[in-house]
């Protein structure tokens, strides 16, 4: 919790707390806002409190997406040093990731419960937008037609592997991150564990100081 105090900043003039941590510079390709557009040098978000314990509560929040940023980012990194890898269908999911966050409807991405209610209206029409469209490529792509027998107008349809891409990429959406990893190497799962253990830790650590127990 003591490292999560270094990126909460006071303004001396008006006593507002702001989130405000560096990216490192290799890794700042992959740190998006809401909106598509390159975070820069430094994750600034406005915490819209004067209150420490409000602030601390809100920054645990953002500076979880920016260690799962900073985790799925390292692996893409790692995975572009290797080339020689065949990393065709990896790839494909982590540019599909990479659209819904310049899309803005990454479930990291989903406004707080503390958003108005027509800014958590508007994101979820646009992700819901997003899940149509997801929908209708999966019935292109992922859906062929063959004869099933001797009858012409008999007509097999059989799932390809596109399609079940796409499931995981419906799921996802939907916020179950499980369809996504299961179709990503194993240097992925073990970046999502690191991510999942530091979420843990981060978390007991934050309910410890915010009861007085640092």
């Amino acid at each position: 919790m003591s490292k999560l105090k270094n990126y909460v900043r006071k303004s001396d003039a008006n006593g507002w707390y702001s989130y405000r941590r560096r990216i490192p510079a290799k890794l700042k390709n992959s740190f998006l806002k809401s909106d598509g557009k390159p975070r820069g040098n430094e994750w600034k978000q406005a915490l819209k409190t004067k209150s420490i314990s409000v602030a601390l509560k809100r920054a645990v929040e953002i500076n979880d997406k920016f260690e799962q940023t900073k985790v799925f980012a390292k692996a893409r990194l790692k995975d572009q040093k290797n080339p020689e890898v065949d990393l065709s269908k990896q790839q494909r999911l982590i540019r599909t990731i990479e659209y819904f966050r310049r899309e803005g409807v990454h479930p990291d991405q989903a406004p707080s419960v503390l958003a108005p209610k027509e800014e958590q209206e508007a994101w979820f029409k646009k992700r819901d937008d997003t899940l149509l469209d997801v929908r209708d490529w999966q019935h292109e792509f992922g859906i062929e037609e063959g004869a099933a027998g001797w009858d012409i107008f008999d007509t097999k349809y059989t799932f390809n592997d596109a399609y079940h891409e796409f499931e995981a990429q419906l799921k996802f959406l939907k916020g179950d991150r499980e369809s996504i990893k299961s179709r990503l190497r194993v240097t992925w799962d073990v970046a999502l564990d690191e991510y999942l253990d530091h979420k843990a830790r981060l978390s007991g650590s934050s309910e410890e100081f915010l009861n007085g127990r640092e």
